[in-house]
């Protein structure tokens, strides 16, 4: 009789054992692609399923996109109260082609010039740190003429873009006709932007710097400002210091006596995580815990030398990151400062983070989230000699 259970009860226990890994007939995930660009951060489990009769439990789980090369993942579902597993094989690709950042239309030498026409060039990837350039066409720099050429930008993935130019080749003795631009901007009156921006939802407000030299923020006040940025720091190129603006301390103190709201932002030259990293910590060390109305911003503006720092596009965002990252671990928030042309370009994320836009106009067309407009830098206000920048801040 012992031996009779026995059998039942191992015949019982072998009737309960399945392999996880094994579909059963009656289920299936049918799939979509399975190619990903590098770095879409907002890839998950449920983009790899085109259609499927199981409850996939993993759905949401989201796929790093951060390394090029084939990978795997599995997909948890659960079948007739079973749980599951099925893995999938997915590839992440650099699809996307380097961007110009300068390129003119219109190119001229005289003859002899013995140039690399790329050397003058900037540009950038989003993965690539060292884009090749190369021309395309004919042309001889020791005959006088004009030559229809192309700029040709080629990453390690042969991802390709092109721009077509004109190279115009003068006699030695050629002298440009070009004169001095004389035009200058009109200046904005303060309370021009109170009555055209000012509303229940919004801010007005000033941005500083050493440039504006002694301001009167009591004038500032009463003209109708309700805030003020204060540049903390300045770290003009890789191979220099962090220093503080030389008129922090006394704009931030006379700023707060005059009944201002205040934020801070320090211009950086950071182009990895490490360096800006010790740009924050430097950041929360100078504020010795002072308050603040808004989000440190994080001010890059080297675009210039962007292709000499060789660092692709995500290097540069990731740096702004670890820069939030550790100024949120004291308590502040963080933002970038950016303009239009280059939200649009060059950083990466923009609607995971909060942003400062600087876009010289009466109306924006930025399509990005933004928390804070920076509409023009020939604002005149009561308070500062010459010029500032003018601010709006939306409090939704």
């Amino acid at each position: 009789m012992k031996k009779v259970i026995m059998i039942v009860i191992i015949l019982f226990m072998c009737s309960c054992k399945y392999d996880e890994y094994k579909m059963p007939e009656d289920v299936y995930i049918k799939l979509n692609s399975n190619i990903f660009e590098v770095y879409d951060q907002n890839i998950i489990i449920n983009d790899l399923i085109k259609k499927s009769n199981v409850k996939i439990l993993n759905k949401n789980e989201k796929i790093n996109t951060n390394k090029l090369g084939e990978f795997a993942k599995t997909i948890k579902y659960e079948y007739k109260k079973r749980k599951y597993k099925y893995n999938i094989e997915y590839f992440i690709k650099d699809m996307k082609e380097p961007i110009f950042l300068s390129a003119s239309e219109y190119r001229i030498i005289t003859v002899g010039d013995d140039i690399n026409l790329c050397d003058n060039l900037n540009f950038a990837d989003n993965y690539d740190n060292d884009v090749k350039c190369s021309i395309e066409g004919n042309y001889d720099i020791n005959t006088v003429g004009e030559y229809k050429l192309k700029y040709v930008l080629k990453d390690k993935e042969n991802n390709k873009n092109e721009r077509e130019f004109v190279l115009s080749v003068k006699d030695k003795d050629y002298k440009s006709n070009n004169t001095s631009n004389n035009y200058q901007m009109d200046r904005i009156p303060f309370s021009k932007a109170i009555s055209k921006y000012k509303t229940k939802d919004t801010m007005i407000g000033i941005d500083v710097s050493y440039w504006q030299q002694n301001i009167d923020f009591k004038k500032v006040k009463e003209a109708g400002c309700e805030f003020v940025i204060i540049r903390l720091g300045v770290n003009s190129d890789i191979d220099k210091t962090i220093d503080p603006d030389s008129f922090y301390e006394k704009n931030i103190k006379l700023a707060k006596e005059a009944g201002l709201k205040v934020g801070v932002y320090v211009y950086t030259s950071a182009i990895t995580a490490k360096i800006s990293k010790e740009h924050a910590k430097w950041v929360i060390k100078i504020l010795d815990k002072q308050k603040l109305d808004f989000p440190i911003a994080f001010d890059w503006e080297n675009w210039s030398k962007f292709r000499s720092y060789k660092i692709s596009t995500y290097d540069l965002t990731n740096s702004f990151i670890s820069f939030k990252n550790e100024i949120e671990k004291h308590g502040y928030k963080a933002m970038l400062y950016s303009s239009k042309n280059y939200l649009e370009k060059i950083w990466m994320f923009n609607d995971k983070y909060d942003v400062w836009l600087a876009h010289y106009t009466n109306e924006t067309n930025y399509e990005g989230k933004y928390i804070m407009w920076q509409m023009g830098n020939t604002g005149r206000i009561d308070g500062i000699t010459g010029d500032v920048d003018i601010d709006i801040y939306y409090k939704e």
